[in-house]
């Protein structure tokens, strides 16, 4: 017969199935920019509230019918390149380690004393597990304090991400004083934008600084339903910042007049044409994140040694629109080794099963007669492993912790920055006019195509992982107090450099 435990940890796994079998869909409320909510933070720098309002209005007749700016031609690859990095911000934000709600004393049964007693030996790893439980009824309490300061995304600065954005393709012909004619574009050079589709060979560059911080309270605590069951919870309350500044510099490939930003809409304007203009948007929330629920049980023990099963249940507790959660379910099966002595080693090893998410889907629009959506996509399942030691330094005292955490991320969307080509310039002697403005003309000799890097959308497979360093101090027979640092070994995904940790536990 199953024991209660091992019961409880199948029943976990059942409903985790169950909450896992949501079907995909499309969010259909509006969102952006009439959502003041940090999911739009990013968008906002370059939507119709940022930069795309300031494109134009424009010579005498270049906009489209209906419209008083010229940023529709923009609008389509503005949301297309920005969509993964957003996405990759939010979705990695659910990455985070949390504090392990096993870590503390644990109680074992002295055949002497007939009672249970603190263990001396074995404080306990920070961010990762053992396989030891809690003891028979016994309660521990604890508290987590961690700072996130991201600074890199795939190894490119947050603080200097290039982004560039093409005008649509024109293969039918151009506005000619608000109507449509085929008259002006040669249909046979559309594709390589020659002919009198010259304009659409201008494009945007862009250098955005994104300053981005989180800091993560978790309470935690863990039961002991047999001495050798535990199940425990953590809540983490979450407080994200997210500041945006862009720089973005219309590139006159095109040699017209065509494609200028409105000094009236963009105060950092000063020349005319103005060609160059700064954007910025800024949003934090507070609140709570994903509560997580935990069971482990000892399936073997020695003297020493011991072998752990357990899963935990991740709910959507948290708002994923302000970057405080999955917004989905996540259930996470791992085992764990360890062994207790002066030097007690313990490696872990799981795998973590997303459902869909905002975070991982798309923002689709605004269009000039639709509000923009959110779409959902899969959040990207993990593989989890770890290893690392305890060491005793002063007995039942003081400890140090060491672990290497690891963690490879399945078939996520990135953004990175790669190299990329775009269209020349049509030159001073290329161009020739066909109308007195010069507005539009014949792009007879352009340049040749030119390569920059610029941010990009990827898919694929990705590590993270980090070094934990860390010291705990047994205050009392019930007490613990402990620090950490969580420092990167590589660049993939979104990261901080050192993360900072301070918790306590409490044990009765």
């Amino acid at each position: 017969m199953l024991s209660r435990g091992l019961l409880s940890i199948l029943l976990l796994f059942c409903f985790a199935l169950f909450a896992m079998s949501t079907p995909a869909q499309t969010v259909s409320t509006a969102v952006c920019p009439t959502n003041s909510k940090l999911i739009c933070t990013l968008p906002e720098v370059y939507g119709p509230n940022g930069l795309q309002q300031g494109i134009g209005p424009l010579r005498p007749g270049a906009e489209p019918p209906g419209t008083t700016h010229h940023g529709g031609h923009f609008e389509s690859d503005f949301i297309s390149s920005l969509g993964p990095l957003n996405a990759a911000v939010g979705s990695q934000l659910t990455l985070l380690p949390l504090g392990s709600p096993g870590s503390g004393l644990v109680y074992v049964y002295d055949p002497t004393l007939k009672t249970f007693t603190a263990s001396t030996e074995d404080l306990g790893p920070i961010l990762t597990e053992r396989a030891n439980t809690t003891g028979r009824h016994k309660v521990r309490v604890g508290f987590t304090y961690q700072r996130f300061s991201f600074s890199t995304l795939d190894g490119t600065s947050l603080h200097s991400l290039p982004a560039t954005f093409k005008h649509i393709s024109d293969p039918a012909g151009d506005f000619t004083n608000g109507i449509m004619t085929t008259s002006r574009c040669d249909p046979a050079n559309s594709a390589s934008n020659t002919g009198l589709c010259g304009f659409v060979r201008d494009r945007i560059d862009t250098v955005t600084n994104i300053n981005l911080h989180l800091n993560q309270y978790t309470a935690s605590a863990t039961f002991g339903l047999t001495s050798r069951i535990d199940v425990s919870l953590a809540v983490p309350i979450i407080n994200v910042g997210m500041s945006v500044s862009s720089v973005a510099t219309i590139i006159n490939n095109s040699n017209t007049t065509d494609h200028q930003f409105d000094p009236a809409k963009v105060p950092s304007c000063s020349a005319s044409p103005c060609l160059q203009g700064s954007f910025a948007n800024s949003s934090s929330a507070t609140g709570i994140g994903d509560v997580v629920l935990r069971a482990k049980g000892v399936v073997w023990s020695g003297e020493r040694a011991a072998l752990a099963l357990g899963a935990d249940l991740r709910f959507p507790t948290g708002d994923e629109q302000n970057f405080l959660g999955s917004g989905t379910f996540g259930f996470t099966p791992f085992a764990v080794f360890s062994y207790s002595a002066r030097v007690s080693p313990h490696a872990n090893v799981g795998f973590e099963e997303n459902g869909n998410s905002v975070l991982a889907g798309n923002i689709i629009g605004p269009t000039s007669t639709a509000p923009s959506t959110l779409t959902k996509g899969h959040l990207p399942n993990q593989f989890l492993y770890s290893g690392g030691v305890d060491v005793v330094i002063v007995k039942t005292r003081l400890a140090g912790t060491f672990d290497l955490i690891g963690q490879r991320v399945l078939n996520a969307r990135r953004s990175t920055v790669t190299t990329q080509s775009f269209l020349g310039a049509c030159g001073p002697t290329g161009l020739v006019p066909v109308d007195s403005s010069n507005s539009n003309g014949y792009c007879t000799a352009p340049d040749a195509n030119i390569s920059q890097p610029a941010l990009t959308e990827t898919k694929g497979s990705f590590n993270i992982i980090n070094a934990s360093l860390g010291a705990k101090v047994r205050i009392s027979d019930k007490l613990v107090i402990f620090g950490n640092a969580l420092i990167k070994l590589d660049d993939g995904g979104l990261r901080a450099k050192v993360v900072p940790l301070v918790g306590a536990s409490f044990s009765f």
